[in-house]
């Protein structure tokens, strides 16, 4: 699913953990053997040939829930190439009311000016939760950023209007109890493998 993205993440991740001295020989070893296969796969394989990209699928997925995006306001957390290709599916499907949130300021600016859209300061992006219809999340955080303890208080401004947020991080966004919490509707990289994949 995606093979293209999950495998620069999954890099992206490997590379920030031994910056961090999170890794031993053993581990790096196996990552070191698991990028060598995936190369190989790639390159003697079709498996990226006409692959789908996970953004347009979550775009997909928004339009089936809401139909017409073009009332829909949408928040993108993150500034990298699955953010960026997720938000420009959602332009192309006629989604005007977009907003992009990132550790790197600059990087929001630069992504909301080319979708048309608003930069919003990371500190500031739960602000922006009382009309919002859709939260995209795709950092490159080692941990979660959109928490219970952050979101739960603004959702009670919201009177049971629904949330939908898509998770296309890796390790996860969002944490594991926001899909408890009343009106939220989480999906993640699982709930597209279906979509994605050609093995369903």
């Amino acid at each position: 699913m995606a093979e293209t993205e999950i495998f620069g993440q999954v890099k992206r991740a490997y590379e920030f953990a031994t910056g961090a001295k999170t890794t031993g020989k053993l581990l790096n070893r196996l990552f070191q053997k698991s990028f060598q296969v995936g190369k190989q796969v790639r390159s003697s394989t079709a498996i990226t040939r006409g692959s789908v990209s996970v953004g347009s699928v979550a775009v997909d997925l928004a339009e089936q829930i809401f139909g017409d995006l073009n009332g829909c306001k949408i928040m993108i957390l993150g500034a990298g190439e699955t953010s960026e290709k997720t938000a420009k599916a959602f332009r192309s499907r006629g989604a005007e009311q977009i907003f992009v949130s990132n550790r790197s300021y600059d990087k929001a600016v630069a992504l909301a000016e080319a979708m048309g859209g608003r930069a919003i300061r990371f500190d500031d992006w739960e602000q922006e939760f009382r009309d919002l219809d859709i939260l995209v999340s795709s950092t490159a955080a080692p941990h979660a950023v959109v928490t219970r303890a952050k979101i739960e208080p603004i959702l009670r401004m919201r009177r049971d209007r629904p949330l939908f947020i898509i998770d296309l991080a890796i390790p996860r966004d969002v944490e594991p109890t926001v899909p408890e919490l009343e009106a939220v509707y989480v999906y993640d990289l699982d709930s597209f493998a279906c979509h994605c994949g050609s093995d369903c």
